[in-house]
């Protein structure tokens, strides 16, 4: 499976960082907006893939949860996470893949290869 890498350099975290306090606004927004300006021209299915190499372990985790039908109180169960842990990880899934609820994450997640929808491993330590 081919994997997304990306390389981010001591000038470019410094510069998002600047960004994000000029404007006032969380790093992660300032992130998420400026790869969501890059996808604006991929292809959809080019697009999903990028999109889903942008979740942490937990999130992707908490994704494939959700699109295998598992309710908020069952993913918190088999994940061992509080129920206000799990709302964060919604909410990024959600900033991340710009959906205006979780109902749409099978949508989101209808371009992606099979591969992709595969539970992931976990992260090294």
């Amino acid at each position: 499976m081919n994997k997304l890498f990306l390389s981010l350099n001591d000038e470019l975290v410094q510069s998002l960082q600047d960004l994000a306090q000029w404007e006032d606004l969380p790093e992660l927004y300032i992130a998420a907006e400026l790869v969501k300006l890059a996808l604006q021209r991929a292809h959809p299915r080019q697009q999903a893939r990028l999109l889903a190499a942008s979740l942490t372990h937990r999130e992707r985790q908490v994704a494939l949860l959700l699109h295998q039908g598992l309710s908020r109180r069952q993913i918190c169960l088999h994940l061992h996470i509080a129920p206000e842990t799990l709302r964060t990880h919604l909410r990024n899934i959600r900033m991340k893949f710009d959906l205006r609820s979780m109902n749409d994450l099978p949508a989101a997640l209808a371009n992606l290869p099979p591969a992709m929808l595969q539970p992931p491993d976990p992260p090294c330590s």
